[in-house]
């Protein structure tokens, strides 16, 4: 059950991350987003620090995905899709505890059910270069 709950701090992360890039907002009002949010304080923390993580490496990271999809421009990605790489790239190298499957996974699911058709294969691919790139240890 630890994994759903996951996923949803994932989410809301997701639609901070979007919500300053699309819509300009400032990191007070996509912080609401994480008070409305019915999160556990652990699950909670876990959002926050990943938007705000990403947040604040957002240009670096968006240096190394555009290396990595070499046919994309990232202002031209689909928005979900560049917010998307930007967090679980971000979380590939700063939560190291996490198994690199389940960060990727997730990512490729919430692109299956918030982007285009095409863009789970994007996301997989964009992860699996970055993550081998980083040489992960999985952690026994």
């Amino acid at each position: 059950m630890k994994q759903a709950y996951r996923r949803q701090a994932r989410e809301v992360a997701l639609s901070m991350l979007f919500q300053m890039d699309v819509g300009h907002n400032d990191w007070q009002m996509a912080e609401l987003t994480l008070e409305n949010a019915e999160l556990d304080e652990v699950n909670a923390m876990f959002a926050e620090q990943l938007a705000k993580g990403t947040q604040e490496k957002r240009e670096q990271l968006g240096l190394i995905i555009s290396g990595l999809a070499t046919s994309w421009d990232l202002t031209r990605m689909p928005n979900v899709d560049r917010n998307l790489l930007l967090m679980s790239c971000y979380e590939l190298e700063h939560f190291r505890k996490t198994p690199t499957a389940i960060i990727i996974n997730e990512a490729v699911e919430m692109a299956k059910a918030f982007s285009t058709k095409e863009s789970a294969a994007f996301v997989n691919a964009v992860l699996d270069k970055y993550a081998k790139s980083l040489d992960r240890e999985e952690e026994k």
